[in-house]
């Protein structure tokens, strides 16, 4: 096989490996989230920012929606953290 077709081939394999976990579709995520396996324990929020827990990898956690880059959690929704 050529170099090419396995690339494709390996790359198909993670699209359809990053869009499904533990043969479930990835659930879609509320507005300025996102999917992780990782759970939250390491998430920013209002009330702590800048996470003063020190979070290296991947925390345990079942699989949820984590706030996206740049936003924290404020209750059960992401906002900007002027929202706070």
């Amino acid at each position: 096989m050529s170099r090419f077709a396995i690339f494709v081939l390996l790359a198909t394999v993670l699209v359809v490996l990053q869009t499904q976990v533990n043969g479930q579709d990835v659930p879609p995520c509320p507005e300025n989230e996102e999917f992780t396996l990782c759970g939250r324990a390491c998430e920013s929020t209002c009330s702590d920012p800048k996470r003063s827990m020190m979070c290296l990898g991947c925390a345990h956690g079942d699989p949820t929606c984590k706030c996206k880059d740049g936003y924290v959690r404020k209750g059960d929704a992401c906002v900007s953290p002027d929202q706070c």
